[in-house]
């Protein structure tokens, strides 16, 4: 999977057996690979591999790596489950060190600006563009985008043209 074979890989990670303990982080691997595929059909079978990789966490007792809360919200996002996206999202950026955190303000704020929750995208990406370092020229449109939405047209504006 590191070298970029995600669909091999997610071959490999499925062919580790339930019994084994390695199977919950194989089938978080596996969710991980599927995501890398970003097809609709990838990103639903990436769901059942998350479910199933937590409850074998919890059945083993064994920690859920926080980065599952992520790749099972960016999963839902793109198979149009928002809520549970918002909620998984919601989870990693709370169990997150603030310095991690900016890919699950992103996707949410997504997620809100789709769902005509203005105020909210505009705080998770106001998180992301107040940091230099975290801005991209898309998330300045998008926070342009959202100020639009809430009438807000030259500030808007100025988002838009600090994103050229």
């Amino acid at each position: 999977a590191q070298q970029g074979h995600f669909l091999e890989a997610s071959k490999s990670f499925s062919l580790v057996s339930l019994e084994s303990e390695e199977y919950p982080r194989a089938q978080y691997l596996l969710g991980c690979a599927l995501n890398h595929l970003d097809q609709l059909e990838y990103y639903r079978q990436s769901l059942s591999a998350f479910h199933r990789s937590r409850e074998s966490f919890r059945q083993w007792k064994k920690k859920i790596p926080l980065d599952l809360y992520y790749q099972q919200g960016f999963a839902e996002f793109h198979c149009g489950i928002y809520f549970d996206a918002v909620q998984n999202l919601t989870l990693f950026i709370e169990k997150s060190d603030e310095d991690r955190r900016d890919p699950g303000y992103f996707t949410r704020g997504q997620i809100y600006l789709r769902l005509s929750h203005y105020k909210e995208a505009l705080d998770d990406f106001n998180r992301i563009n107040e940091k230099k370092g975290s801005q991209s020229c898309y998330s300045l449109c998008l926070q342009g985008r959202t100020l639009c939405f809430l009438h807000q047209f030259d500030q808007g504006m100025e988002y838009f043209q600090r994103a050229v």
